[in-house]
C-alpha cells in the first residue's frame, strides 16, 4: 500500500516583499514630486516677462546710442556757448610788435602779440561781465593765457571793445583779445573753458 505525502509548504518568496528601504525610497520620491512640481510651477520664465518690457529696453538701448555726442571741437566762424555768452571767432592773426596808438598808453611785446577778434552775444537772462580769463591760446602742449592789462590798454586805445563791460541779455558786441607769446611761436589753437556742457571747447585757428 503506497502512501501520498503532501509537499512540504515553501517558504513565501523573498522577492515579494518589499524591504523597509525599498518603502523609504518610494516614499521619498512621492514627497519630491509632491515639493518639486508647485515650486516649477510658479517659477518665472522668459514668457512671463511683462508684455512690451523687451521692447522697451530695446527703444532705450537704441536711444543711447543714437544721442548726439557734445561737440568739442570748433573751426573759426562757429558759435561756442559758455553759460553766459556765446563766442564766434572772427578772425586771428599773430606778429603784432605793440599795441596802443598813444606813447603813455603804448605796449610793447616781449615777444608778439597774436590777436584773436571775436564777438559775444549775452546768452544768459541777466547783465553779465565780459572778461577773457576763459581764453587759452595752445601750440602743442605749451598753454598761453591772455593779459589783462593789456587788453584794457587795447581797449582804452578803442583797438579792442567790450573787455570788461557789462553787456545785457539778447546784445553783442565785438572784441579783441591779445596773447604775447614768443616771437619763434604761432599758436594754432584757442581753447574756452567753463562752456554750456562743461566742457572745454577747442578752436582751431588754422
Amino acid at each position: 500500500m503506497v502512501f501520498y505525502s503532501p509537499p512540504p509548504n515553501k517558504p513565501p518568496s523573498q522577492s515579494r516583499k518589499k524591504s523597509p528601504r525599498t518603502l523609504l525610497i518610494v516614499l521619498a520620491c512621492l514627497i519630491a514630486v509632491f515639493v518639486v512640481v508647485p515650486l516649477t510651477n510658479g517659477s518665472s520664465s522668459p514668457d512671463d516677462s511683462p508684455a512690451g518690457a523687451g521692447h522697451e529696453q530695446s527703444t532705450a538701448a537704441l536711444a543711447v546710442e543714437t544721442k548726439p555726442a557734445t561737440q568739442t571741437t570748433f573751426a573759426i566762424g562757429q558759435p561756442v556757448q559758455s553759460k553766459k555768452f556765446e563766442y564766434v571767432v572772427t578772425g586771428y592773426e599773430c606778429g603784432i610788435p605793440s599795441l596802443g596808438q598813444y606813447e603813455v598808453t603804448k605796449e610793447i611785446a616781449k615777444g608778439h602779440f597774436c590777436q584773436l577778434s571775436i564777438t559775444a552775444a549775452n546768452i544768459a537772462n541777466k547783465a553779465e561781465r565780459l572778461d577773457f580769463d576763459d581764453f587759452k591760446l595752445l601750440s602743442g602742449e605749451i598753454e598761453y593765457s591772455t593779459d589783462s592789462w593789456v587788453n584794457i590798454k587795447a581797449s582804452n586805445d578803442d583797438e579792442s571793445s567790450g573787455f570788461l563791460d557789462k553787456i545785457n541779455p539778447g546784445l553783442k558786441v565785438k572784441g579783441s583779445i591779445y596773447f604775447d607769446v614768443p616771437t619763434d611761436k604761432t599758436p594754432n589753437v584757442v581753447t574756452i573753458k567753463d562752456t554750456l556742457f562743461g566742457k572745454s571747447a577747442t578752436i582751431n585757428l588754422k
